[in-house]
């Protein structure tokens, strides 16, 4: 009976020992796991927050590039309305340009006019290129004064 209480002892021994190895290769597995779930995580956070940041950064680029794209406009309009404002100021139109006497003296003087702004804003781009602060005056008449009649 002894040598059957010895068997079922280290039989009992052995199971223990089998529960005990296996519960420790259960919890080695399990931090091999939870530590490579934190690493996979981690990068997939560290993916996320790199392309939220850069979509930020396009947004916020592309919004810098519209706010400099709308200044732009508005610093052109202004400057058309001054240069047409600029020409208005100084351009004469022609005696008799006033009320016009026929179709052909309606045309001369639209066309006058025309020359006019024409010339004013070639010397306006020439006095840009120059660097001067005003275009020289150089509007001149070219018709005749009772408009070609």
């Amino acid at each position: 009976m002894e040598s059957v209480f010895k068997f079922m002892f280290r039989l009992c021994l052995a199971g223990v020992l089998t529960v005990t190895v296996g519960l420790f290769l259960f919890g080695v597995a399990r931090q091999v796991v939870t530590d490579q779930l934190a690493n996979i995580t981690d990068a997939i956070l560290a993916k996320n927050n790199a392309r939220q940041d850069a979509k930020s950064s396009k947004v916020l680029q592309q919004k810098q590039a519209n706010d400099s794209a709308a200044q732009e406009a508005r610093e052109s309009a202004a400057l058309n309305r001054q240069r047409r404002q600029a020409f208005y100021d100084q351009y004469e139109a022609p005696e008799g340009c006033e009320v016009y006497q026929s179709d052909r003296h309606m045309v001369e003087c639209v066309n006058h006019k025309m020359r006019a702004k024409r010339a004013f804003e070639s010397s306006f781009e020439q006095a840009a290129v120059i660097g001067q602060s005003e275009p020289p005056n150089m509007i001149q008449y070219s018709g005749t004064r009772n408009g070609g009649q």
